[in-house]
């Protein structure tokens, strides 16, 4: 009988790297032949060791899902990596490692880093227990260090461990994986779909988001106003998703219906949105964040029009799930 292998996706980031490190995921076990766990129990969104993933999401049309569970129940006859894991496999990927990257290497083009550690050269997840590169060089020789993790997307296929840990910064943008497998649990896209259909949000509608914490948009809100302006529409409301108070009230002094969903909005400073509740200790609020940036989310996507910004993941996922091409532009380009 053959061993099962797994693949445990540790959360990683905001919202949107970890839905499209999801794609990822699933596709590097569809060609690896792995069974995937989803583990959100970083402690971003929720308290420590709550897997917050599944009362909100499911994966779908995928028959290769299993549970931590299955891990643990033979965690004496698996081999791991990183073996760091073995020690504690509901541990988050940041109580481990840190992301670093150099642009030194970063003009070498990704196409002839033929193997997994070469690929490390665009960045890998550091040992936390040893010291950060500071020099071209020093960063060339931790690529060799065992301990050093690859990217999720630069992980080889060949891994013959029998679990293996993956989490991702900035992967790659798979639309037709995440439209297959990728959907809501009923109670949440029922609350999404009765607001869409009260505010009329796929008639006359232009869904607009604007990231401006830790990621800013590269052009200004003029751009923004001028994209608007090019739709030449009358009688129009725009339904607003942003992370930024400002943001919000200079758009809403411009326009003269700007509709917003009703959520909880901190004074953020350098952080995301995501990891307010987890740096300014309010863990209480941690969820109530991830619930209602998933709404923001799709309900961009229900709106007849769509101004997304393109250099956010957030935004990119929204305008995978618009219905209309023509209609989903990218404001910041």
């Amino acid at each position: 009988m053959t061993k099962e292998k797994y693949l445990v996706l540790k959360g990683c980031a905001g919202l949107g790297n970890r839905l499209m490190t999801i794609c990822n995921a699933l596709e590097y076990c569809k060609r690896t032949n792995r069974r995937l766990i989803i583990d959100w129990s970083d402690g971003v969104f929720a308290p420590k060791g709550l897997n917050v993933f599944l009362k909100y999401f499911r994966i779908i049309d995928f028959a290769s899902l299993s549970s931590l569970e299955d891990v643990q129940e033979g965690m004496d006859g698996f081999s791991f990596y990183p073996p760091v894991f073995k020690k504690n496999i509901e541990s988050g990927g940041y109580d481990h490692f840190h992301h670093v990257t150099t642009t030194f290497f970063q003009k070498i083009p990704k196409r002839v880093l033929f193997n997994e550690r070469l690929k490390m050269l665009h960045g890998f997840w550091q040992d936390k227990t040893r010291l950060t590169p500071t020099s071209a060089f020093g960063f060339f020789k931790e690529i060799f260090v065992f301990s050093n993790l690859p990217f999720g997307h630069d992980l080889s296929r060949n891994r013959t461990e029998d679990v293996l840990f993956y989490f991702d910064f900035t992967p790659n943008s798979l639309k037709e994986t995440f439209l297959k497998h990728v959907v809501l649990q009923s109670d949440i896209d029922g609350r999404i779909a009765s607001y869409a259909s009260e505010h009329n949000l796929n008639r006359n509608t232009i869904g607009v988001h604007v990231r401006s914490t830790d990621k800013k948009p590269e052009r200004s809100l003029a751009a923004l106003y001028e994209k608007i302006k090019k739709l030449n529409l009358r009688d129009f409301q725009i339904f607003l998703a942003t992370d930024n108070k400002e943001v919000a009230t200079a758009v809403k002094n411009m326009f003269p219906k700007v509709i917003e969903y009703p959520k909880f909005m901190p004074d953020i400073k350098s952080e995301g949105m995501h990891l307010w509740a987890k740096y300014n200790d309010q863990l209480q609020h941690g969820e109530r964040i991830l619930e209602e940036s998933i709404v923001d989310m799709w309900l961009l996507s229900k709106c007849e029009y769509l101004l997304f910004q393109g250099n956010s993941t957030f935004s990119i996922l929204s305008s995978f799930m618009h219905p209309n091409r023509s209609k989903s532009i990218d404001w910041d380009q």
